[in-house]
């Protein structure tokens, strides 16, 4: 279960700081990126959309993909 598991996400664009948000549920995420991950290694190209039940706005952190540019493209409120 990924409860209890709050801390700092900070989410980096080069040398900017794009994302820094506290009682993140980490273990949440890092669930979230791996499905991601694991579906982008069998080559289907899907956006990464992190939501979570502790914050109101969302998602906390995505990334969306253009398909013209071949490029992913961060969001987060």
């Amino acid at each position: 279960m990924p409860a209890y598991t709050e801390g700092r996400l900070e989410a980096w664009q080069n040398t900017t700081l794009f994302l820094g948000a506290e009682g993140v549920l980490l273990v949440e995420f890092a669930i979230v990126l791996e499905k991601w991950r694991l579906s982008i290694s069998q080559g289907k190209t899907t956006d990464l959309y992190y939501a979570s039940m502790d914050f109101e706005e969302e998602p906390i952190f995505g990334l969306d993909f253009d398909s013209s540019t071949k490029l992913f493209t961060p969001i987060s409120v």
